[in-house]
């Protein structure tokens, strides 16, 4: 997964360098428990079932088959490095938009 979680630890290459993805590597559904793909933190959501919103989708998509997802971006949620990238907010937001259509 990426560029849907971002990693805390003040050590990872993500809190250093602000132009990399943040990568997420789930390790057990149940828990809810994800690995940072750069340094190797782990996360875990409190409750044990208790599941990150795409989690839910996943679940609900494999329950129920696809599903139609409506996206009302702010350009608060586009990371930075996205920003830069592209000049336009249209395009900005279409590219962010796009990554999480993608990793779904």
């Amino acid at each position: 997964m990426e560029g849907l979680i971002n990693c805390k630890n003040p050590r990872c290459i993500t809190s250093i360098e602000k132009d990399i993805v943040h990568r997420f590597v789930l390790l057990d559904k149940e828990e809810g428990s994800y690995r940072c793909d750069y340094c190797d933190h782990i996360y875990t959501w409190e409750g044990g079932l208790k599941k990150m919103i795409i989690d839910k989708l996943y679940n609900e998509v494999e329950k129920k088959g696809n599903v139609c997802v409506g996206l009302d971006t702010k350009l608060d949620y586009v990371p930075q490095w996205l920003k830069e990238k592209y000049q336009d907010i249209d395009e900005i937001i279409f590219q962010f938009n796009k990554r999480i259509i993608d990793s779904t």
